[in-house]
């Protein structure tokens, strides 16, 4: 009981640093939920698969008709600006972003197309934005659709004219049965940032914790003391484990605070309690880590941080999955911070639970877990180690 109790004097005492490294990696968690945050209304799948008009700016440098053709498809979707044609204009335009994209038709564009040839047009957009991207593959699609029916034996006007018609049938978009609804809300996207609070708080406040204890005076002091071994190990472990109930407590209070409540009643919380379990002993287990092998506080802020991002970057934390390269994908699935991913993906979207749901929802927490005892076996022996070297 007294170790129990020093243990946690002595985090007391780094209460400053647990408390930068707690507003840290919650504030990085909750900007990066976004709006959903604070239990905002979903938006429905027609909304989220609304397309953003696009401020776009059209410059005609050809004779033929093709400009006023484009402008009217710009106009349909898309919000068409007028703009001088001359470059200091366009860049002033981009740069303040009044426009989000111009387009360029250049000369002999519709001669070209007419006699076959798939002509090119020249667009410049605002730096550092994705948004014309899916306006430009739309618009080329378009004046292939125009080529191909021209070269069937329309003329320009009734292939535009056919193509307009077409474009006026609409189809309704829907989340198959099958999808959770839920699979992107405010919870599952917090949740996917707990590899981060808990390797970063466990490593930066437990870590510190018993960096102090493993100190060449204080370790001394305490193998004197009448104390035996496995009372003060029993002491470690005990504040160790109740550490790590305050922190999930604290991310379980987060979570359906940015839900508004409703996770509470989700079917899905004992799966995500589960998967941030099996996180939470890795946490523990590298806090544990650090605070053996660390000589100091620089030692020790260096490894957190390598050891964090690492895991973050690489687990698809940080960096959506979707990103990776086959090879980088290889990679990622020899870190535990993987696994975790894939069960909360897993859970977020799951609206049936089924034995082969269960079968990979434990199998992946299984892994995680295993890094954990890993990772405290790894320490355990570091700590034999040290012992015989006394």
């Amino acid at each position: 009981m007294q170790v129990f109790k020093l243990f946690f004097k002595v985090l007391k005492s780094y209460k400053g640093v647990i408390l930068v490294y707690g507003i840290v990696s919650f504030a990085v968690a909750f900007l990066m939920t976004g709006p959903n945050s604070g239990g905002a209304a979903k938006k429905d799948s027609d909304e989220m698969l609304r397309q953003t008009p696009v401020n776009i700016a059209v410059i005609d440098r050809d004779t033929g008709n093709m400009g006023e053709i484009v402008k009217e498809f710009v106009k349909k979707k898309n919000k068409l600006v007028d703009i001088e044609e001359n470059d200091e204009a366009i860049a002033y335009q981009l740069y303040w972003r009044a426009v989000d994209y111009v387009l360029i038709i250049p000369e002999g564009f519709q001669d070209k197309l007419l006699v076959g040839k798939e002509p090119a047009f020249e667009g410049m957009s605002t730096p550092g934005t994705y948004k014309a991207a899916y306006f430009t593959s739309e618009l080329t699609m378009y004046i292939s659709k125009i080529k191909g029916l021209v070269e069937a034996g329309y003329t320009l006007d009734e292939a535009v004219k056919l193509l307009d018609e077409i474009g006026k049938e609409e189809c309704t978009v829907s989340l198959a049965s099958f999808v959770n609804e839920n699979q992107h809300d405010a919870a599952t996207v917090f949740l996917s940032f707990v590899p981060y609070m808990f390797i970063t708080l466990c490593m930066g406040g437990m870590g510190m914790a018993l960096m102090r204890f493993n100190e060449k005076e204080v370790s001394a002091r305490m193998e004197c003391s009448p104390t035996p071994l496995y009372e003060r190990t029993a002491g470690f472990i005990c504040g160790t484990l109740f550490y790590g109930a305050i922190l999930f407590v604290v991310v379980m209070i987060a979570a359906c605070a940015v839900s508004g409540g409703s996770l509470l009643s989700d079917t899905r919380l004992p799966y995500f309690i589960v998967n941030i379990l099996a996180m939470l002993l890795l946490g523990l287990s590298l806090g544990f880590f650090a605070g053996i092998v660390s000589m100091g506080n620089n030692m020790l802020t260096g490894l957190l941080n390598i050891i964090s991002l690492a895991l973050c970057f690489f687990g698809g934390v940080f960096v959506p999955r979707e990103f990776f390269g086959e090879s980088v994908m290889k990679v990622a699935k020899l870190f535990p911070t993987y696994w975790y991913i894939e069960n909360n993906e897993m859970i977020g979207a799951v609206k049936t639970v089924t034995p082969a749901f269960k079968r990979s929802l434990f199998s992946q927490a299984g892994i995680v877990s295993a890094y954990a005892v890993a990772v405290f076996a790894i320490t355990v022996v570091i700590i034999y180690r040290k012992r015989q070297v006394k």
